[in-house]
């Protein structure tokens, strides 16, 4: 049996938690950036 979350997209999954993961994840990265640089 497959499993189902092989299937599930960042698009599906911005669509059930309400999370924008790309505009969250950017943050993320943004944030670390400036802390490695600094």
């Amino acid at each position: 049996m497959v499993s189902e979350y092989g299937y599930i997209t960042v698009t599906q999954l911005e669509a059930y938690t309400g999370i924008d993961y790309e505009a969250t994840f950017a943050t993320y990265t943004d944030a670390y950036v400036e802390a490695q640089i600094s």
